[in-house]
């Protein structure tokens, strides 16, 4: 309410699902310095794709000692438009995935959004001419119970175990801005105010095929 009545900031007054991100994100960030040297037992991109209001969201986590500790490396969006087509979103996939390639060698798996196969066999299809190693490690994600979600992001985040690099602004924003659906309140609500949805999707898709490994170091 101080941030929206006395700041005159853009945001929720109540809800927000990580209040501890709201309040005050720097605990949970980390600089390029950091991991320096760090080598990742896995590094997956996740990917959620847009229309209708939505934006498209591209996400890069990295994972370290097995499924202990990640380091959320990259994101990136396109601009939310009516003129995003296949082309676009395949070209922008490109773009993001050789960045990504070039500044740590390597990506292991890519999980879009399971809903959308036609876009994903677009992908598959553009990574292959493109020469993308990984081309045949793009797959539909995995998905879990919705209500699961908030939870295992929230014992990463509380037990030092998950960290944003401090240049991802947008999905910085967006977790911090994400609220409880007033009426499922164990689940995020789906209305997608600033977009906070598309890159909290993405986000979640970096770990869900993983998730029963992750939750065990509980």
């Amino acid at each position: 309410w101080y941030d929206r009545d006395i700041k005159g900031l853009r945001t929720v007054a109540e809800g927000i699902i990580f209040r501890y991100l709201a309040d005050n994100d720097e605990p949970y960030l980390f600089d390029d310095k950091e991991i320096e040297g760090v080598s990742f037992s896995k590094i997956v991109m996740g990917i959620d794709f847009g229309g209708n209001g939505s934006k498209t969201t591209f996400v890069l986590q990295g994972y370290i000692n097995g499924y202990t500790n990640f380091r959320t490396l990259e994101a990136d969006g396109l601009p939310l438009t009516e003129n995003i087509g296949s082309d676009e979103i395949c070209n922008k996939f490109v773009d993001f995935s050789k960045m990504c390639l070039a500044k740590y060698r390597r990506v292991d798996w890519v999980f879009p959004d399971s809903a959308s196969t036609t876009m994903i066999n677009s992908l598959i299809a553009r990574a292959k001419k493109e020469g993308l190693p990984f081309w045949n490690h793009i797959t539909g994600c995995r998905k879990n119970e919705i209500s699961q979600r908030p939870r295992t992001l929230d014992m990463l985040f509380t037990t030092g175990r998950l960290k944003i690099n401090r240049r991802c602004v947008e999905l910085r924003t967006a977790l911090k801005n994400l609220r409880w659906d007033e009426k499922k309140p164990d689940i995020p609500e789906d209305k997608n105010i600033g977009n906070c949805n598309d890159w909290y999707d993405a986000f979640c898709y970096t770990m869900l095929d993983f998730i029963e490994y992750i939750d065990l170091e509980r």
